[in-house]
């Protein structure tokens, strides 16, 4: 990486992995002005694993879509955005260590590590995520 204020190469000088979020925080230093740098670095699992729907079709990993099904079961709490934001966060973070290596995540995989998050966080929560995204059935539209 190059120094955002001189354009010379820096170099890691401490390094720490995030477990909840599944990023690495990094503090850089400048070569040359000696600035120090702090970065964030993260996978865009959006481009590394694919989803595997209820009919076999591939598709990118979205990270939204897990968000708003977890906003959507949350919607009677103040806090909902927040909540929903650090529990996609965990679910993330849990598909990711389950994945053994394989790039290819299937949807029951992902229904059920939700609903578990969600059991585990809000009960009625996870009875309102149950409701439309059963492991067993297609998801349903809402209307």
């Amino acid at each position: 990486m190059v120094c955002i204020i001189c354009g010379h190469k820096t170099q890691v000088i401490n390094s720490r992995h995030q477990k909840r979020s599944n990023n690495i925080w990094r503090r850089r230093q400048c070569t040359e002005c000696l600035s120090i740098i702090t970065t964030q670095e993260q996978v865009d699992i959006s481009k590394t694993i694919r989803f595997e729907t209820s009919k076999k079709l591939l598709v990118e990993f979205s990270e939204d879509t897990i968000f708003l099904s977890i906003h959507e079961s949350l919607a009677h709490s103040q806090l909902a955005i927040t909540d929903a934001r650090a529990l996609t966060n965990t679910v993330i973070s849990k598909l990711l260590n389950d994945t053994q290596g394989s790039l290819i995540v299937d949807r029951t995989k992902v229904v059920s590590t939700v609903a578990d998050t969600l059991k585990n966080y809000d009960i009625a929560a996870y009875v309102r995520y149950m409701a439309f995204y059963s492991p067993n059935t297609t998801p349903r539209l809402r209307k």
